[in-house]
């Protein structure tokens, strides 16, 4: 009995809010995902994706299993700026500009990029120009943190040193973890009972 309360108590829980959280994408505490439960995202970190061209990331052409294989696809201008925002970070308007606050951004520096100071990723800017996308930086740099989300400045089939691609993915249902979760007790209930 206290398994089916368990259970229940951990399917029906409900996020109390907005969060951006760092998970395991491969490797135990490499938090190279960052979940979004407000679009419902999981965002790979660019670190993955630098070193490649834009063009090779989005053909998935890179040879790397965790961006070829994993269901993932380049986040548009909106999404970028909808991460941002959570991290009050937008600039305005968005894309289209660059926005400097006063002190660095705990969420930027501890949640979206794995602790990391600096990040920028390419994006699909949706503007049918094929030879170019947009950039999404963000940065801590004290006493303030910066963000630059613009369109059309960089070119698909160049490597930028330090900037990766912008990756997302849907998060997994919660009824399908949920699922996989009972899986696995039962499957361990059942391992106990026959020892």
């Amino acid at each position: 009995m206290r398994w089916i309360t368990l259970i229940t108590t951990l399917m029906l829980a409900l996020p109390a809010g907005a969060t951006l959280t760092s998970i395991d994408a491969a490797d135990p505490g490499d938090n190279l995902i960052t979940r979004d439960d407000v679009s419902g995202l999981d965002w790979l970190d660019t670190s993955v994706s630098a070193g490649w061209t834009y063009a090779d990331v989005v053909a998935e052409a890179t040879g790397l299993s965790i961006i070829d294989d994993g269901g993932w696809r380049a986040a548009t201008g909106p999404e970028v700026c909808d991460v941002f925002a959570q991290t009050g970070l937008a600039p305005s308007p968005c894309p289209g500009a660059t926005v400097s606050i006063p002190g660095p951004s705990a969420l930027i520096a501890g949640a979206l990029f794995g602790g990391s100071s600096y990040a920028s990723g390419m994006y699909d800017d949706g503007n049918g120009t094929a030879d170019l996308v947009g950039l999404g930086l963000v940065g801590v740099l004290a006493p303030s943190s910066v963000a630059s989300v613009l369109n059309d400045v960089l070119d698909v089939d160049t490597v930028y040193v330090g900037t990766g691609t912008y990756l997302v993915r849907q998060m997994p249902e919660p009824a399908t973890a949920a699922m996989m979760g009972l899986g696995l007790v039962g499957l361990t209930l059942m391992g106990r009972s026959r020892i």
